[in-house]
């Protein structure tokens, strides 16, 4: 599920702003960590923002969508999509972080899905979609800018995944892995963060 943080976007540093947010999440509202699972900043960073010890393999409960939270993670872009475009950076590095997300947990993110909505009642919905889809009426949430592009961030994303299991022509023997990451992704230079068996980008910005 894809927001945004309609703040404004002249930040310079993209780590301190994910860090106020977990200053106003935890110690303004009480949470136990930021609402989203993960955020990213026009610099193209990706930033874990609940604790999970091990994203490969699970998904920890949100606080970002209410009655939706069990059903769905989190993705939060830093900024403002009322007043901004999202960069190519941006939704680059979050289309290539979701195609490691939905191939590792076997989901087709040009499909949709029923989901309990935040609102009331449930719908089927696309599996990558905006806030506002699932609390109706009540949030504008990703924004102008940024629902418009969820149509083409599924069609990235999903690409990502066709391209990058193209490559398994490589083999996936132990041999074909140089430290968790599969060789036939680094021999693609087009795909510059992600391979289908681990992401390795995501930050955790210290809270202090």
């Amino acid at each position: 599920m894809i927001h945004h943080g309609a703040a404004p976007d002249t930040y310079t540093d993209g780590a301190a702003v994910v860090r106020s947010y977990w200053n106003y999440h935890v110690n303004s509202l009480g949470w136990s960590d930021i609402g989203y699972n993960y955020l990213t900043d026009k610099f193209g960073n990706i930033y874990k923002g609940r604790m999970n010890a091990d994203p490969q393999n699970q998904d920890c409960r949100g606080a970002h969508a209410g009655a939706s939270n069990n059903e769905s993670i989190g993705v939060s872009f830093l900024g403002n999509s009322d007043v901004t475009i999202p960069t190519e950076a941006q939704l680059d590095a979050t289309a290539e972080f979701m195609g490691w997300w939905f191939n590792v947990r076997g989901y087709d993110p040009t499909a949709s899905a029923n989901i309990t909505l935040q609102s009331g009642g449930t719908a089927s919905v696309p599996r990558i979609c905006g806030h506002k889809d699932v609390n109706i009426g009540g949030t504008d949430c990703p924004g102008v800018a940024l629902y418009a592009d969820l149509a083409d961030l599924r069609n990235r994303t999903n690409a990502v995944i066709n391209a990058c299991n193209a490559l398994y022509i490589y083999g996936t023997s132990d041999s074909d892995f140089i430290d968790g990451v599969q060789l036939a992704c680094i021999i693609h230079r087009k795909i510059k963060r992600i391979c289908i068996c681990q992401y390795t980008n995501i930050l955790k910005p210290k809270n202090n």
